[in-house]
């Protein structure tokens, strides 16, 4: 199996490249102690790095363009988050809802009320949890 880029591949990796070169926030503004997640700062540039990829279509890549998504394929969203990772620029904040819940939701839901905030998840003005409880053992699956 081949895992080079083919030539289109190739190109969109340069520009991605370059755009996360010419727009990645500046984590050195932090102190040291300030580069944890869930400490405020970090958790901030997050939220704008998460508006700033949306607002060029880099946020949710693959998913549709009426739910906030760039309408791009799998193969791209995997170059920008090699690329995003290779920067030092992911943040977690976002990804329990934007890589397991809102999907789901967006596939199994047709309530509009439900499905109006994925896009608001997708630009980092919400951020979505998963919880879960056993208070007695075994009642989620109850």
């Amino acid at each position: 199996m081949n895992f080079d880029d083919n030539p289109q591949e190739a190109a969109y990796r340069t520009t991605v490249r370059a755009w996360i070169e010419a727009n990645a926030p500046d984590m050195s503004v932090l102190a040291p102690e300030e580069r944890r997640p869930w400490q405020e700062k970090h958790k901030a540039i997050g939220t704008i790095w998460q508006a700033t990829k949306a607002d060029a279509g880099y946020a949710c890549i693959s998913w549709p363009k009426e739910r906030g998504g760039a309408g791009g394929t799998a193969i791209e969203e995997a170059i920008f988050n090699q690329e995003e990772a290779r920067a030092g620029v992911q943040f977690t904040y976002f990804m329990t809802g934007l890589h397991m819940l809102l999907p789901a939701l967006m596939e199994h839901s047709k309530d509009e009320a439900s499905l109006a905030r994925v896009a608001p998840a997708v630009r980092g003005d919400e951020i979505w949890c998963q919880l879960f409880s056993e208070p007695s053992s075994g009642s989620d699956s109850a």
